[in-house]
């Protein structure tokens, strides 16, 4: 029940964030230009955040048990 009183007030605050930064911002990289609202942008930055994480974290697992499994 916890879990999902958090995850409630966090969606609420998710959607308070991405209403007051509507506005956009131009993102270059290279010779690409892309328009796209500073909310989206930072929900982009926010999930290639998540996922790299859980890369990384996902390595020192199994390489932690490949070294107990060694021992």
């Amino acid at each position: 029940m916890l879990r999902f009183i958090i995850g409630i007030i966090f969606g609420i605050l998710v959607i308070i964030f991405m209403s007051q930064n509507a506005e956009t911002a131009q993102i270059s990289f290279l010779s690409w230009t892309l328009t796209l609202s500073r909310a989206v942008m930072y929900l982009i930055i926010y999930v290639f955040g998540f996922i790299s994480g859980g890369f990384i974290i996902g390595i020192r697992r199994s390489k932690r048990r490949e070294k107990a499994g060694q021992e």
